[in-house]
């Protein structure tokens, strides 16, 4: 699981599924480079659960030097178990 771009055919992961306390949930492309991702923090006895609803932007294979880049837009307090199905992206002017 992760996140992919394909690259002359082939898939290259750009992000994994999971980061250091957290666990990659579902993402929607705004276009080829960028993303909204959705991290859930926290588990069973932590003392802080939620969602953080990030903006990526990805790396293709013709960007030199490039490396991922990530901000978060939204940080949404929960409690365990927390579980995101879906993201939805409307689209919008002025988008970053």
């Amino acid at each position: 699981m992760g996140v992919y771009l394909a690259e002359g055919g082939h898939a290259v992961q750009q992000l994994t599924s999971s980061f250091s306390g957290e666990w990659g949930g579902p993402a929607q492309f705004l276009d080829p480079t960028r993303a909204f991702v959705s991290h859930i923090r926290g588990g069973l006895g932590a003392k802080e659960t939620g969602v953080d609803l990030e903006f990526y932007r990805l790396c293709a294979g013709t960007a030199t030097g490039c490396s991922v880049s990530r901000t978060t837009v939204i940080t949404i307090p929960g409690v365990y178990p927390t579980v995101v199905t879906s993201i939805v992206v409307f689209p919008t002017r002025g988008l970053p």
